[in-house]
């Protein structure tokens, strides 16, 4: 959601997963829907930690639809 705390809340969730940011960054959607698009960019973290930090994102009611992950392989 696009209301003070959604970002801090998703924040936390990502932290007590130990899943690290290493970019943020929030794209205003324009729309009256009171969502704005957020794209994150993590450290490297495992798979299960990534999707129990999805799943409890999705739990918290921060997100319109289902996040999307990209996974990056080097």
């Amino acid at each position: 959601k696009d209301a003070a705390g959604s970002f801090a809340t998703a924040a936390g969730i990502f932290a007590k997963n130990s899943v690290s940011f290493s970019a943020a960054m929030q794209k205003d959607s324009g729309s009256s829907n009171g969502y704005a698009t957020v794209i994150i960019i993590t450290h490297e973290t495992s798979k299960a930690n990534m999707d129990a930090t999805l799943k409890e994102i999705m739990e918290k009611n921060i997100s319109e639809s289902a996040p999307v992950c990209l996974g990056i392989e080097e």
